[in-house]
């Protein structure tokens, strides 16, 4: 998948599911931003799309989407059902 393609499949997701495409690509730290961007990156990075160009959709540094997929990772481990049903909201749609 292409970062263009990305950045259109991200943007209808966000439409659907009411998010601000603004606010994710934002340097917001607003924890419901945060999990929000996570569960982008990590699907984004499933779909075989390198670190640096998932990256880019969120105008992110190829290591914030790294430290992200590990705190993915720690999120379902602890079973954080806030995170996992937004999680699983995004995956739906996408």
């Amino acid at each position: 998948m292409t970062v263009k393609e990305a950045e259109k499949l991200v943007t209808r997701v966000c439409m659907v599911l009411g998010f601000s495409i603004k606010k994710l690509k934002s340097k917001s730290r607003e924890a419901d931003i945060i999990l929000q961007r996570r569960a982008f990156m990590k699907l984004l990075y499933n779909t075989g799309m390198t670190n640096k160009n998932v990256g880019l959709v969120f105008n992110k540094d190829h290591s914030s989407v790294i430290f992200n997929n590990r705190r993915h990772k720690d999120l379902l481990d602890i079973k954080y059902k806030p995170y996992i049903s937004l999680f699983e909201r995004i995956k739906k749609e996408f």
